[in-house]
Parts: C-alpha cells; sequence; structure tokens
C-alpha cells in the first residue's frame, strides 16, 4: 500500500507547521481594502467647503467661492 502523504498544515503546533490564523480570514481583501481606502481618499478632492479651497489652492478656474465668509478667487 502507497502511504498518504501528510498535509503539513495539518500538524497544528507540532514544529514545522503552517501557522494559524486566528481571525479566520484566509484572503487578504478585506485588509486589503482597509489599507487602500484611506489612500484613495487621499487623492480625491475633499467634500464642500474643502473642495472649494482645494480648488482654489491648485488653480481651479471655478469663479468666486466664499470659504468661512471670504471670498476666494479660484
Amino acid at each position: 500500500m502507497a502511504r498518504q502523504r501528510e498535509d503539513p498544515r495539518d500538524r497544528g503546533g507540532r514544529p514545522g507547521g503552517m501557522a494559524i490564523n486566528y481571525k479566520g480570514v484566509d484572503n487578504m481583501t478585506h485588509a486589503t481594502a482597509r489599507f487602500l481606502i484611506p489612500l484613495l481618499r487621499l487623492t480625491f478632492p475633499a467634500r464642500g467647503r474643502r473642495r472649494a479651497l482645494w480648488c482654489a489652492v491648485h488653480g481651479v478656474g471655478a469663479g468666486p467661492r466664499r470659504i468661512h465668509g471670504v471670498e476666494v478667487v479660484g
């Protein structure tokens, strides 16, 4: 009879076994999304008054705007 090979993931706590994932997540999609979403938010202009300020600072001509009571010309 042929001897079956032992799967290294089944070794548990014995030396040489693979690490046990205690959180139960085998793929990295959730961790990758949690890492990338804040980085993507930095690349796009912010909402509302901050968007107007971003446009004014970067020279986007959007006409006069008021930010905190001060007229900003873009």
